[in-house]
């Protein structure tokens, strides 16, 4: 439980009688100060509006993130303000964290908390496939060499969210499991009908996933607490795994591709391929969905209506990866080369005589591995950058904070990003299902890799049902070089002209 309380306006030195009485005569003047986050989990860099109640009419707010003065908001005429602004920081680290609001002159105000994740919440962690985490800061090129084992379990292409991992398992049963991230223990197991063999995708409190044979060819989506069933859709087989983007759920089947809504399952559209072509997962990016299909046919459709833009045909049905795009790029492996693709019309950018796995793409970099190799080459040239020889076959690579890291039987390995130096590598046990190793995940500070191994830092086990301590409101100090921003409602407009309306109600200055 917090250390120190929610602060409240109302002084211990009245009776229950007297603030009765006062009560009578107003019933706002007492009111307690109360704030409400726009959300409560979220990123490092996450934006939180904080919207409070019960203040000081037209007294100055200060707004922390921990200890933190982020904001200086003025109340309007009833005590309130609305969606100002607060950030969490970039080098915060995944755990609860608290958002507090103190009026300056008297220190009153409330406190909620914030939970930070940087979680890996579908295949190659975003929508676009670029399989890399942004938000990772506790892993990084000088903190890799201490990772350590913590558990093992049966899984495959494992998605991170909110303190589980979520993988489906074909080698012990066609389950989907959801796993407590810092044990490995099972909080809830679905049993589907038919393998599983997609990576499921996490969004919003719901999981989705599907298996692929004759009895259960239905799409599901899962209460990402409890794992009870929210809706579920038939589709037919689907090899792939699911796109989550602007609450739509892309999934690539057969004998077609489908948009559907993330909340209910009801289709948005449809576009109808030849039977058993899908051969990729979609890669949603920048209003547009790709995807492999038909006769190694690189799609390109508008994410919003479906209709298809363009198709390149590479000649080379031999060999296919998942797309991925960055940058108005879309980077894929046909047969025995590895494209990079415009956007917007299909034009071929460049091309390495390569075949290759998935690719992750971070700060102007293509990271793919070909054979017993890993390479890095320049995302706008093609040029090499380096190469780093492996085991065996490499799998898709992942990327985050500066660091590669990629399965290469019977090893993983860290690898720096600038330059293929070797950071950190450790024995895995192979694979799921169908003997492959899926690209690695790596989320608040863990890494999971191999099929499946779990690894933390020593001193950086991360529990996320642990609560912290909020911070004491009278060490917290105000930043007197905040510029205040003036909040107020539509019929102050007149009153306070420093108040602008804005998209949503009331503005700010």
């Amino acid at each position: 439980m917090p250390a120190y309380p929610r602060v409240r306006s109302m002084s211990s030195v009245f009776s229950p009688i007297v603030l009765l009485v006062l009560a009578l005569f107003s019933s706002t003047a007492f009111a307690a100060p109360m704030i409400v986050l726009s959300k409560k989990i979220g990123p490092p860099t996450s934006k939180i509006l904080v919207s409070g109640t019960g203040f000081e009419p037209n007294v100055g707010v200060d707004i922390f993130f921990d200890t933190k003065d982020e904001t200086l908001v003025v109340t309007n005429g009833k005590g309130e303000f609305h969606d100002a602004a607060a950030y969490a920081p970039r080098e915060v680290l995944p755990g609860e964290h608290w958002v507090t609001a103190l009026e300056r002159n008297n220190d009153e105000g409330d406190q909620e908390p914030f939970v930070v994740f940087t979680d890996w919440s579908q295949y190659h962690f975003d929508a676009a496939r670029t399989g890399s985490n942004p938000y990772e800061n506790v892993l990084n090129k000088h903190t890799v060499g201490g990772l350590q084992l913590r558990w093992e379990s049966d899984g495959q292409w494992p998605a991170v969210s909110n303190g589980r991992v979520y993988v489906g398992s074909v080698g012990g049963g066609t389950y989907l499991y959801a796993l407590n991230m810092a044990t490995g223990s099972t909080q809830w197991s679905y049993n589907f009908d038919s393998t599983t063999y997609s990576g499921p995708a996490v969004s919003e409190g719901t999981v989705y996933d599907t298996s692929i044979d004759s009895v259960d060819k239905d799409f599901h989506a899962f209460n990402a607490d409890s794992g009870s069933i929210r809706w579920v859709v038939y589709l037919g087989q689907t090899y792939t795994s699911p796109a989550v983007d602007n609450k739509t759920v892309y999934v690539a089947s057969s004998p077609a591709l489908y948009a559907l809504d993330a909340a209910t399952g009801n289709r948005i559209w449809t576009y109808p391929l030849p039977l058993y072509s899908v051969n990729s997962s979609f890669a949603v990016g920048e209003g547009r969905v790709y995807t492999i299909a038909g006769s190694e046919e690189l799609y390109a459709l508008d994410a919003k209506s479906g209709a298809l833009l363009w198709t390149y045909t590479s000649g080379d049905n031999t060999y296919f990866t998942n797309p991925a795009i960055a940058n108005g790029v879309v980077y894929v492996g046909m047969g025995n080369t590895f494209y990079a693709l415009s956007a917007c019309n299909g034009t071929v950018l460049w091309t390495l005589p390569l075949g290759s796995t998935d690719a992750a793409i971070a700060n102007g970099i293509v990271y793919f591995g070909s054979g017993d190799f890993l390479y890095a080459v320049n995302a706008m040239t093609g040029a090499q950058l380096w190469r780093f020889h492996g085991a065996q076959s490499f799998a898709s690579p992942s990327v985050a904070n500066g660091v590669v890291y990629a399965n290469s039987y019977p090893t993983v390995y860290a690898i720096d990003g600038e330059t293929g130096q070797p950071l950190w590598s450790h024995p895995i046990s192979c694979c799921s299902g169908y003997g492959i190793l899926p690209a690695p995940s790596i989320a608040n500070g863990w890494l999971f890799a191999g099929g499946l191994q779990a690894f933390s830092l020593e001193d950086t086990p991360f529990d996320y049902l642990k609560e912290t301590l909020a911070p004491n409101p009278s060490t917290l100090h105000p930043d007197l070089k905040l510029e205040p921003i003036q909040v107020c409602t539509a019929g102050e407009l007149k009153l306070e002209p420093t108040c602008q309306r804005s998209e949503g109600g009331c503005g700010v200055r």
